[in-house]
């Protein structure tokens, strides 16, 4: 099971020097989540969105943080390609840039480009899929499912049966690359801290602010333990990848950091464990 942070920027209250604030905060948090034993970041992509995220040019906010470490993974949650917003070669290219300056840690897409990507044949591909017909077609194109969950884990194994219905019976003639990526990462709201009772009060809150279409107060908010037994249910799930979701519109940075370490330090390790 792989371990993961996907950052929105997101901002209840928006001012320019809040704006900046943030971003430079979710820079500090993704530094940190290498240093914890983190194995990628994600970073959305939306556009005019006053309050849900203040993640626009997310391949600058990227490359930032690539240049900031070494091992991480660095992930685009996703490119936004519908309508003709971005042409696919732009996209492609500043991609496999990245994948160079990184030293082969990006996930995205694939494309006949110069310069060529530092992974072969492509970075892994990736869809969002908030949708059991989005999840068929990931399966169907042999890219992995990037799953919001935010009703719980009942939804996710709902998803995850999809994913794997639509992978045992698809025949092959959809697949966008010889070298299908059948991954499944679901999303896990968090926040961890020694204050059990304040991390529920900072987790519930933080989504209040934001329209998910579903609200759900049973994720990994609370202690360490509360993390672990959360994560106990994605991994029975059969989950390849837990999202962490911890920079919410109203979770302090101190709180952020806090939840960082002790997933860090308690959480991740004893899965690490249980799979040594």
């Amino acid at each position: 099971m792989k371990f993961s942070m996907i950052f929105e920027a997101q901002l209840v209250d928006p001012t320019p020097e809040r704006e900046r604030q943030v971003i430079h905060d979710c820079v500090e948090q993704a530094v940190l989540a290498e240093e914890m034993g983190f194995d990628r970041i994600w970073a959305v992509e939306h556009h005019s969105l006053t309050r849900y995220a203040h993640m626009s040019a997310s391949e600058i906010f990227l490359t930032w943080v690539a240049a900031r470490t070494s091992t991480i993974r660095i992930g685009h949650g996703v490119v936004t390609m519908p309508f003709g917003y971005r042409h696919p070669v732009r996209v492609a290219e500043r991609a496999a840039k990245l994948d160079v300056l990184s030293g082969g840690r990006v996930d995205i897409g694939p494309g006949a480009i110069l310069p060529r990507p530092v992974q072969d044949p492509h970075p892994p591909l990736f869809m969002a899929c908030s949708k059991h017909d989005t999840l068929k077609l990931a399966a169907e194109l042999g890219i992995g499912a990037l799953v919001m969950g935010f009703a719980g884990a009942d939804d996710v194994r709902a998803m995850r049966k999809v994913y794997d219905e639509a992978i045992a019976t698809r025949g092959g003639e959809r697949l966008v690359s010889a070298t299908p990526n059948d991954h499944f990462s679901a999303l896990c709201p968090t926040i961890v801290l020694d204050d059990a009772e304040r991390a529920l009060r900072l987790g519930t809150r933080g989504r209040r602010p934001v329209d998910t279409g579903t609200y759900n107060a049973e994720h990994a908010y609370g202690s360490a333990e509360t993390a672990i037994a959360y994560v106990e249910q994605l991994r029975e799930i059969g989950v390849d990848e837990v999202m962490c979701l911890i920079q919410m519109g109203t979770v302090p940075q101190e709180a952020c950091l806090e939840t960082i370490r002790q997933w860090g330090e308690k959480v991740i390790p004893h899965f690490r464990a249980l799979e040594a």
